[in-house]
């Protein structure tokens, strides 16, 4: 079985899939993370420096700097995507076919780039006043950046149909109670 989770920054994804790890005994693949150390590979930094000079200082990520580019440009984080993109897909789809017999929880913005037949999707969301707020104490990023980033988001959603939705709000205990409700759904009697 493979779920998968998607939802714009600041929703609540990880924490959503932290929990249906833990509780469903699910292997986690967290396809930003996956794109993290994939980032910090030797080709992809030289692609990163060519593509976006001053982002590689010394040999090191200016994470900070690429992501002012990124989240401001809609041709620059096209770029990157369609660079990086691919290589987390094979990673996880390499993952996955080296372990048949486990059950995978996948929560990735690009859902639809893997070509993976999913039990269900879920995604995950929240209202965009919270959203600005939890990105402004997690990531301190400004407002704009951030509705910059979930412009660029929706247009990675509108090809991804939802299963399920859940709606986050300040109780994790609401989403937990939420989530248990689905995965009664998908697992039946399994559970």
């Amino acid at each position: 079985m493979i779920l998968g989770v998607y939802g714009y920054i600041g929703t609540g994804k990880t924490s959503a899939c932290e929990y249906l790890q833990n509780k469903y005994h699910l292997t986690y693949l967290n396809a930003d993370q996956i794109a993290k150390e994939i980032m910090q590979e030797k080709t992809t930094l030289i692609f990163l420096n060519k593509t976006f000079p001053g982002v590689v200082k010394d040999g090191v990520l200016d994470r900070p700097s690429l992501g002012t580019i990124i989240f401001t440009n809609q041709t620059a984080n096209t770029k990157l995507n369609s660079y990086l993109w691919p290589k987390v897909r094979d990673k996880i789809l390499t993952i996955i076919n080296n372990n048949p017999a486990q059950d995978f929880l996948i929560e990735a913005v690009g859902l639809n780039i893997l070509p993976l037949t999913f039990r269900a999707k879920i995604l995950i969301t929240a209202r965009e006043k919270t959203v600005l707020a939890r990105i402004a104490a997690r990531d301190q990023q400004s407002a704009s950046q951030t509705k910059q980033l979930l412009k660029i988001q929706k247009a990675l959603f509108k090809d991804i149909k939802p299963d399920y939705q859940v709606k986050t709000t300040a109780s994790l205990q609401f989403l937990y109670n939420q989530l248990d409700e689905i995965m009664r759904e998908i697992l039946g009697d399994k559970q």
